[in-house]
């Protein structure tokens, strides 16, 4: 009997408790049809491994931001604040925050070779332009402008907890088994 599940594919799979083979009672899915089956007594087991995954890959769902006060505000300010980015073809407007919908979820990224945390943003005019776009970013000088005042203290908060791990409790836990 396995102690750490990493998620998976659910297409396909029988529906059983991947810790024991139990018949399942629930799933925890990171996106649509990826994640982990459980039963009623590993349902704990399935978040903490599935948290334990986001964190190791620098992944926090978009889906989850309104559980983190801070994200949720950084987010709606973003969406709220008509800002431009600097592009190949000079600064352009109109972007907003891409937030995935039901079987395509997004994600804040951690981008480990820029070591920035990224939020997915799309251009109003043209929902296929989207671009991967650092959060401290949004203080460079040309973009900071459009903002409230507050909000080189609400990127650094951001900024702080996804760089110390929100799910980082998920991965220790893992690591003492």
């Amino acid at each position: 009997m396995p102690a750490i599940v990493d998620p998976v594919r659910l297409t396909f799979m029988k529906p059983l408790c991947f810790y024991c083979h139990a018949n399942m009672t629930g799933c925890v899915q990171i996106e649509l049809y990826f994640g982990i089956h459980h039963c009623a007594e590993h349902a704990g087991s399935a978040r903490r491994d599935c948290d334990a995954y986001l964190h190791r890959n620098g992944l926090f769902p978009m889906s989850r931001a309104h559980e983190i006060p801070a994200i949720e505000s950084l987010l709606t300010t973003l969406d709220t604040t008509p800002f431009k980015l600097s592009t190949s073809n000079g600064f352009i407007g109109g972007w907003a925050v891409d937030y995935g919908y039901s079987g395509r979820e997004t994600y804040l990224r951690y981008n480990r070779a820029k070591d920035v945390w990224t939020v997915l943003l799309y251009r109003t005019v043209d929902r296929d332009s989207g671009r991967q776009v650092s959060i401290r970013e949004i203080l460079e000088p040309m973009t900071i402008n459009a903002f409230p005042t507050d909000i080189c203290d609400l990127v650094n908060r951001v900024d702080v907890l996804l760089r110390t791990g929100i799910y980082k409790d998920a991965e220790a836990a893992q690591r003492r088994l």
